[in-house]
């Protein structure tokens, strides 16, 4: 009989760093009844921390069999409690729950239980006690609206598991080939001013589905908390649902950060502020991206957390930032067993080995592209599952893709391209770049001249993008520069080279001669203009200019 639970249990007392100094001082849980603040089973952990991630044992011996609740709460440095974590679980009876037996049947039903057994089966592989279905529901019988789907298994024994229960929305849908592009998108704070009427968001290109990445104004609201709503608008004038982020506006008093002065980490245990290893900090600034590599020779196989935080000049720690992570034997890596078979498969899983064989050749590493076959599905959203395996017949975990298929004859007939065009920095809305005279074609190689005498010294950063037959922009393609002052000497070599400019006395002469045109060493464009007509009264040949 077990008499005990293992508990995994997470603690964060506070958002911001405004409450660094707040720490956990006391974990305690119970069982059903409240004892009172204070006066419950306490749960020892490593102080001081202000956020935790525990696992421990629960005592079950004084308790009956049957439905129970446990209760978790922790108290911070400041005698406040925090709410109560619970959550339910139920003692057995059983003497043989340590040999789980096999599940020999799993069913579903949507809304009504139809009893034990008759609900729909759910074909898999029963070969374990426990199993992760991927399956799909037939909800054609089903009226539009909100649905509970529910799950359960049966075990060797005849006992039937608690249900599984996953709510889900059915709404009429049409295939649609051609979904619509999104041409507008917009945001408000907490109160909706109305669709069209909120902070407009600048959208790179049109598309029918978009990554939106932007810089919301919060001048104007107060420090706390607040609601973020972001929706989009199509072609056809249909607003999408909202989209909502809660955040966090800090005092402005705040608005001057200070420097990151030094980080840390460490594995599982926290051995106290300060005694983390130390991680070198190549420049302070108030923000800090880390790429460093973590020792981990002297943790044992198998999983653990990695946690790193930083200290700013006034001596306030951040949170822990946390990854968990796997260490594993690296004398696997050292031999690697080749890879023998490679399968994929759309959709449903026909079983190991029963996919559409990829060739390969044997390796321990495998980059392969192949060719999937869509004959035989309908246009519509798929998924596409691969995987290998090895020479001692081990498979790799199922990797998944999803892809949505469409009419033949829109990928067969590619829309001509008819415009380009191309501008700097953040001076880029949608076709008010500077147009390129192109021919059209379904695939463009040009070479062309960009304008940049307005831009100033420093680094910038070329966008180009064009646009189809149909009025359809394609992403932005980057080019990241630096404008430098052009010297003296490199202005001769390349009016040298472009204008095939000869110097009769050797450049060094023509580097003396130039020098008194131009006065601040550098050159711009009316200097180059000057140079050439020097050069041309001093009987130097030009060709080409």
């Amino acid at each position: 009989m077990k008499n005990y639970i293992l508990i995994f249990f997470f603690i964060l007392l506070s958002s911001s760093n405004l409450f660094a100094s707040i720490e956990i001082e006391k974990v305690e849980y119970y069982i059903d009844t409240d004892p009172g603040f204070g006066k419950g089973t306490n749960v020892t952990f490593v102080k001081p921390i202000n956020d935790i991630l525990l696992d421990f044992n629960v005592d079950l011996k004084s308790i009956n069999h049957g439905y129970h609740t446990l209760y978790i709460r922790a108290k911070d440095s400041k005698d406040v409690w925090s709410l109560c974590y619970s959550t339910p679980f139920f003692k057995t009876k059983s003497t043989t729950i340590d040999i789980f037996p096999q599940l020999t049947k799993t069913e579903y039903f949507v809304d009504n239980d139809p009893g034990f057994g008759n609900g729909t089966s759910i074909k898999t592989d029963y070969t374990s006690t426990n199993q992760s279905i991927d399956y799909n529901i037939d909800i054609k019988s089903l009226k539009d609206g909100l649905h509970f789907l529910y799950i359960r298994s049966l075990d060797a024994y005849g006992k039937w598991s608690f249900k599984y229960i996953r709510p889900f929305y059915k709404a009429k849908t049409t295939p649609i080939d051609n979904p619509p592009f999104i041409v507008k998108a917009e945001y408000y704070i907490d109160v909706d001013p109305g669709f069209g009427k909120a902070s407009n968001v600048l959208l790179e290109n049109e598309s029918n589905d978009m990554l939106i990445n932007l810089l919301a104004n919060i001048n104007e609201i107060d420090s706390g908390f607040h609601m973020l709503y972001i929706r989009t608008m199509d072609s056809n004038g249909k607003w999408s649902s909202d989209l909502c982020r809660p955040f966090y506006k800090v005092d402005s008093s705040l608005d001057i950060p200070s420097n990151i002065t030094k980080a840390e980490y460490y594995f599982d245990e926290d051995p106290g502020f300060g005694k983390g290893k130390n991680i070198l900090i190549e420049n302070i600034s108030d923000n800090l991206l880390i790429d460093f590599n973590a020792d981990i020779d002297n943790i044992d196989i198998g999983f653990h957390i990695l946690y790193i935080r930083a200290l700013d000049t006034n001596a306030k720690w951040s949170f822990n930032y946390n990854r968990q992570f796997y260490k594993t034997d690296i004398s696997y890596f050292d031999a690697q067993p080749e890879i023998v078979k490679a399968e994929y498969y759309l959709d449903t899983d026909p079983g190991f080995g029963k996919g559409n064989v990829i060739s390969i050749t044997g390796k321990a590493h495998v980059n392969k592209q192949f060719i999937v076959n869509l004959k035989d599905i309908n246009n519509g959203l798929h998924v596409l599952y691969f995987r290998v395996k090895d020479k001692l017949g081990n498979w790799c975990i199922t990797h998944s893709h999803p892809f949505f298929k469409t009419n033949q004859s829109l990928i067969d007939e590619v829309p001509s391209i008819v415009q380009l065009e191309y501008c700097f920095d953040n001076n880029c809305d949608v076709g008010q770049g500077v147009n390129i005279s192109i021919t059209s074609g379904n695939t463009l190689e040009t070479n062309f001249f960009v304008k940049v005498n307005d831009l100033g010294l420093g680094d910038h950063t070329l966008f180009v993008r064009v646009k189809d037959v149909n009025g359809a922009w394609s992403n932005l393609n980057t080019i990241e520069f630096v404008s430098t002052p052009m010297s003296l000497m490199d202005a001769i070599l390349i009016l040298h080279c472009l204008a095939d400019i000869k110097f009769p006395n050797g450049l060094e002469f023509a580097y003396e001669e130039l020098q008194n045109i131009i006065s601040d060493g550098s050159l711009d464009m009316k200097d180059a203009i000057k140079a050439i007509r020097f050069l041309s009264k001093n009987n130097w040949k030009l060709h080409g200019i």
